[in-house]
């Protein structure tokens, strides 16, 4: 395995995700490793039959996390305090409809079950960062992800939010509006090896079209459904063969990071994922705290009390 120094390791890059909500640090991974991660998620998937567990309690994807380039990274772009905590997905195929822009603020410390946070986006950073390893080409093809630029730090209300906010019991600051021309939607180009992070506070949707004849212009989800539909299909380019995405969370210590890893662990959606999760085993854990990530196993506990209090 290669273990060359991360391509990006400067506060440089910290800020610009601080600024923008994403960043892209190209090349990470070498063709060889990009076709073991291929080969690897469909062979954990046709195994569990479409059910996994997080990459490191997964055999065929564990090496990932305990790769130094990796761990390079996320300490100098998340932070040097940054952990680890189990929520992570595999992709392999048709991901459906997942077009539609949205944020990931999961739960309150308070409230962890809370669809979204209360929080205002304008005064209250979300601390999680969403490692995204896109392993087909969507520079020059369609089906990757889609950002709304700085919007981690702006409002995207849900009709729960615009409940409370009618009845008084959510305010906002005018800083959490988004402003269109400032920040635009971006059709993220990024290329097998490349790794993709975005701040999941952002505004986000996933499998954009790309236009042949002006490749460089983003849509919002609902715009562009309506264009797919209205244009003939030569319009557009095509995906790049099978989508094959690895999403890898991590996050800075906050009271919003034990809402969040709370809120993944009790969603019954996720029942599954945390039954084949392990990362409390030491010889999962020791490596991935060796190169300066922390391990936390909060998600997990969780799950594994709730699970034993319904038995």
């Amino acid at each position: 395995m290669q273990t060359t120094a991360a391509p990006l390791t400067t506060s440089e890059h910290h800020s610009r995700l601080e600024t923008d909500g994403y960043l892209v640090i190209p090349g990470v991974l070498t063709a060889a490793e990009i076709e073991r991660l291929r080969e690897g998620i469909e062979a954990a998937l046709a195994e569990g039959n479409g059910l996994v567990g997080d990459v490191l309690s997964t055999p065929q994807t564990s090496w990932l996390l305990h790769d130094p380039r990796i761990a390079a990274i996320v300490r100098t772009v998340v932070g040097q305090d940054a952990c680890y905590f189990g929520m992570t997905q595999m992709q392999a195929g048709d991901p459906g409809d997942v077009k539609h822009l949205h944020v990931d603020r999961k739960g309150d410390a308070a409230n962890p079950r809370t669809g979204q946070s209360l929080s205002d986006p304008a005064l209250v950073g979300w601390p999680v960062i969403r490692m995204g390893i896109y392993l087909q080409d969507h520079a020059h093809h369609s089906g990757g992800l889609k950002v709304r630029r700085g919007s981690h730090r702006k409002f995207l209300p849900d009709k729960s939010h615009l409940i409370r906010m009618v009845r008084g019991r959510h305010r906002l600051s005018w800083r959490g509006i988004p402003i269109p021309f400032v920040n635009r939607l971006v059709s993220i180009p990024s290329r097998p090896g490349d790794i993709v992070l975005f701040n999941l506070g952002a505004h986000h949707s996933g499998g954009f079209m790309r236009l042949r004849f002006a490749p460089w212009v983003a849509f919002p989800p609902k715009v562009e459904s309506w264009l797919e539909r209205a244009l003939p299909r030569w319009c557009w380019q095509p995906t790049s063969g099978d989508r094959h995405i690895l999403f890898i969370d991590f996050a800075t210590p906050s009271p919003h990071t034990t809402g969040y890893r709370l809120n993944r662990a009790l969603h019954p959606t996720y029942a599954s994922h945390w039954e084949r999760t392990h990362i409390d085993e030491p010889a999962l854990r020791e490596p991935l705290e060796a190169l300066g990530i922390t391990v936390d196993t909060t998600a997990l506990e969780a799950f594994r009390a709730e699970a034993g209090a319904k038995a």
